[in-house]
């Protein structure tokens, strides 16, 4: 199950529409809407609002994910979505950023837990998985960021 399934699947249980959910966090439905079909993901900050808003820990959007590698925790997730829209403010014209896939937040998380506190290494990291992108549009696995 994704972040997109886990979502829509917590909000059900909360017996909350979206329109509520959204309100709850002090958006508009459409905002919520764009999460729950996969286009985009929230910042760290509209995360712990949902969850708040659903009743659950923020680390419940992200637990059990069947892809969430060995070794990182809920926060390098949380710390990997954050460094990705950091990015995608500073480069706006790369649109990889602005919608990352689950590859790619794993990605940012492995390279925020190598990097140890430092941003500008973790950006280079994901930066360069980035570049490895092919030309028919696959991306590199996210195992293959240096040194994890």
């Amino acid at each position: 199950m994704d972040f997109r399934e886990r979502l829509i699947a917590f909000r059900l249980r909360a017996q909350l529409s979206q329109e509520q959910l959204a309100a709850a966090c002090g958006r508009g439905q459409g905002w919520l809407g764009n999460f729950e079909r996969g286009d985009g993901f929230p910042r760290v900050p509209e995360i712990y609002k949902l969850a708040a808003a659903l009743g659950i820990h923020p680390g419940e959007l992200f637990a059990d994910l069947p892809s969430q590698p060995a070794g990182l925790d809920n926060e390098n997730l949380a710390q990997g979505v954050e460094l990705l829209h950091l990015m995608a403010d500073a480069r706006p014209e790369d649109k990889r950023l602005s919608r990352p896939s689950w590859a790619m937040i794993q990605v940012a998380a492995k390279a925020v837990k190598k990097a140890e506190g430092s941003p500008r290494e973790a950006m280079a990291d994901v930066l360069a998985w980035l570049a490895k992108e092919t030309r028919d549009g696959t991306r590199p696995r996210s195992s293959e960021i240096a040194g994890t």
